[in-house]
């Protein structure tokens, strides 16, 4: 594994809290959910490639697509478009529209990710 400086630790002290960043010139998307799961995300929806979260937010169980508002999780899960799940309509579990998940770890002061292809 390489591991590479993503986010200062200090940035997800919060639960339900999303940090964008870049590493090497992948976006990623660095969340914290409520349990204070610390998760790595490249950040980019798979609909068509948009930028998913363009700024921190704090307090929010979701991240959205601001494109064709596709909503994710902070496990990156995808749950539905705002539009479908507005409607009460929840889309069957299908892993190929969840976001790309990196391994990460969190050190004294940093999390850090691994961007090695075909872990």
């Amino acid at each position: 594994m390489s591991w590479q400086p993503a986010v200062k630790a200090a940035e997800l002290t919060e639960a339900n809290t999303a940090v964008p960043a870049r590493v090497d010139g992948t976006g990623l998307l660095i969340t914290r959910d409520e349990s204070g799961t610390v998760r790595a995300f490249e950040n980019q929806c798979p609909h068509q490639a948009a930028t998913v979260c363009r700024e921190s937010q704090v307090g929010e169980t979701t991240v959205e697509c601001p494109n064709h508002y596709w909503v994710f999780g902070l496990d990156g899960t995808f749950m539905g478009s705002r539009i479908a799940l507005a409607a009460g309509r929840t889309p069957p579990p299908d892993p190929e529209r969840n976001l790309r998940e990196f391994p990460c770890r969190v050190t004294d002061a940093t999390v850090e990710v691994d961007l090695t292809p075909d872990r």
